[in-house]
């Protein structure tokens, strides 16, 4: 799941309460893209939609960036516009998602 991935200052950390072998490609994904600074090796605690999945033994991964606009007050206000998403943002995490798709399909075979 990509949830507010869209900020200009994108730092996304790695989520606890997902499955840790998919948060690892996802992360050696975004290693091999370059894209490492932006993927911070640091642990949070979210609990958030993808929880019930990893619950009911669904791999699953939450990328959050959960510091949305200064002092994230963009985050769930009428601050929260178009405007304020970061083409550059969404295409790193759209490339990651891919590569980590890629890379599940490549095992699967």
């Amino acid at each position: 799941m990509a949830d507010m991935v869209g900020d200009s200052g994108l730092n996304i950390h790695r989520e606890a309460y997902s499955t840790p072998w998919l948060m690892d490609k996802v992360f050696g994904a975004a290693s091999q893209l370059g894209y490492a600074r932006y993927f911070a090796d640091s642990t949070r605690y979210y609990i958030d939609d993808h929880v019930p999945f990893v619950n009911a033994g669904v791999a699953a991964v939450d990328l959050l960036d959960f510091d949305y606009g200064p002092g994230n007050r963009y985050w769930h206000s009428p601050e929260d516009t178009i405007d304020k998403c970061n083409p550059a943002s969404l295409t790193i995490v759209g490339r990651v998602v891919m590569a980590t798709l890629e890379d599940l399909e490549t095992s699967l075979k």
